[in-house]
């Protein structure tokens, strides 16, 4: 009798030490517990406001009034670029005398793209020195084809875009028919750019002669150069050169 009140005198004392397996299991999970994160709540979405059309063309013609304008087009991609109008002063609202356009919230509708393409390839009258090519409007769409040859002439050599050609617009990019000034713009500029951008700079060699081909820069440089004859405001050009460099490579040779 009396050894077993020993032993469990014994078993009471080892327990009370945390030596007893099951007290020294509590112990190691309430060591390895870490006290719990406080939730943070995520900051508050602000919601940028979408650019339309009309409010930035109207902030374009500000931009036709002044002087020394410089533009600044920068991204990987149309949906992710920025373009940036410099100008002397604060005439565009801002301290350093620039506004910025931000092309993922601009929405460019095709209905838009559509309206501009019908009033520029419609046009029978001259614009700047250039005579405009005369096309036909395929159906109800704002594809358009060449009805006779068109034949333009550069320093050192003449291309020729042939009767049948389908332009279709691939080659350039939506911000292009925002910023241009549709009222001085021929079909010829954007016409060339897409025959060249359609054949990779390498018509058939009966359209240039003496043959020659283009690179994409020469084709983008000449795409600048009809601009320039259609009467095209400098930094409207400069803006709409820097969205084709920019933007329009994959659809060179067609892709």
């Amino acid at each position: 009798m009396k050894l077993t009140v020993y032993v469990i005198t014994v078993l009471l004392l080892v327990c009370s030490l945390s030596v007893c397996p099951s007290t020294l299991s509590s112990a190691r999970t309430l060591r390895l517990q870490q006290p719990s994160s406080p939730q943070v709540k995520p900051p508050a979405t602000q919601t940028k406001k979408t650019q339309t059309v009309p409010e930035l063309q109207e902030k374009l013609k500000l931009v036709d009034s002044l002087d020394n304008i410089d533009v600044d087009l920068t991204a990987p991609t149309e949906s992710s670029g920025k373009l940036t109008i410099l100008a002397e002063g604060t005439a565009l609202g801002g301290e350093d005398g620039f506004f910025t356009i931000d092309l993922g919230l601009l929405v460019i509708t095709q209905s838009f793209i559509t309206e501009t393409i019908i009033k520029i390839f419609s046009r029978t009258t001259n614009v700047g020195s250039l005579k405009s090519v005369k096309v036909q409007q395929i159906g109800a769409t704002a594809d358009y084809e060449v009805v006779e040859d068109y034949t333009y002439e550069s320093s050192g050599y003449k291309i020729t875009v042939p009767k049948g050609f389908v332009y279709d617009r691939a080659s350039i990019p939506g911000i292009f028919w925002v910023v241009i000034d549709k009222d001085s713009l021929s079909n010829v500029a954007p016409l060339f750019h897409d025959f060249l951008y359609r054949y990779g700079g390498k018509p058939e060699t009966k359209y240039v002669v003496p043959y020659r081909t283009f690179t994409r820069e020469q084709t983008d440089n000449l795409f600048a150069e009809l601009m320039t004859k259609s009467g095209v405001v400098e930094w409207r050009r400069k803006a709409a050169y820097k969205a084709v460099r920019n933007f329009s490579g994959p659809y060179w040779n067609g892709k």
